[in-house]
């Protein structure tokens, strides 16, 4: 799938003015001019060049110049996509578990399952994976995109998840999860502990800021402490 804009600024179209309504109306004339392209009728609602609010119709004769390419189909072209191979998945799957929660397309190209799988790409061991998604179902469940039972099902499969393949996975209870984890050796302890306090009152984007609030703080402390020992 590809696409051209076309405007008085890009694609070679027509003088326009600002609220025009420039395709407005846009239908399929045939190969006029016999170049083996169809050409187009294109409707300007409320062009003025006639008469105020006259409208103004404008046959395009499309030359085959290039397109913008959209390698994923989501309607956003390469050159402006971030995720320009997105997964475009009706639900959230986390290394085949179904979260059954609704894959969201964000403005920049990338989806919801994009992001997660840059998790798991950055992820040195389980526990800081299963802590970044933490943070990014925080972040959406702050913008209202995810409701809280959504964020504990996306949470749920990034604990069971065997990722990075072969890493010690976070424990789910009743309490919630073991991603404090931090030098990925099975344990929560003394070197997880001192790697947070290295990073006490900044923003990580990740563990050990295990609340998603952007500051490594008490609450973090307290969640390590609860996870204290084995994460089994």
């Amino acid at each position: 799938k590809s696409h051209q804009k076309i405007s008085d600024t890009q694609g070679g179209g027509p003088r326009l003015d600002n609220g025009d309504l420039f395709g407005f109306s846009v239908d399929s004339l045939g190969d006029l001019d016999g170049d083996g392209l169809s050409d187009l009728a294109v409707g300007a609602f409320l062009d003025d060049d006639g008469g105020f609010d006259r409208g103004a119709v404008w046959v395009l004769f499309l030359d085959g110049v290039p397109v913008l390419q959209d390698s994923d189909n989501d309607g956003i072209p390469d050159d402006e996509d971030a995720c320009p191979d997105s997964d475009l998945s009706g639900t959230i799957v986390i290394d085949g578990c179904d979260s059954g929660v609704g894959n969201l397309l964000f403005e920049d190209g990338c989806t919801m399952a994009d992001l997660i799988a840059e998790c798991a790409d950055g992820a040195a061991n389980h526990g800081a994976f299963v802590s970044c998604v933490a943070h990014l179902t925080n972040e959406w469940s702050r913008a209202g995109l995810i409701t809280g039972q959504e964020k504990g099902a996306i949470r749920s499969c990034a604990a069971q998840a065997d990722i990075p393949s072969g890493g010690n996975r976070a424990t789910v209870s009743a309490g919630g999860f073991c991603p404090a984890d931090l030098d990925g050796d099975g344990s929560v302890g003394i070197l997880d502990l001192l790697a947070l306090l290295a990073v006490w009152g900044t923003a990580p984007g990740g563990p050990p800021d295990f609340d998603g609030d952007d500051n490594v703080g008490i609450l973090d402390l307290l969640t390590l402490l609860a996870n204290w020992g084995p994460c089994s």
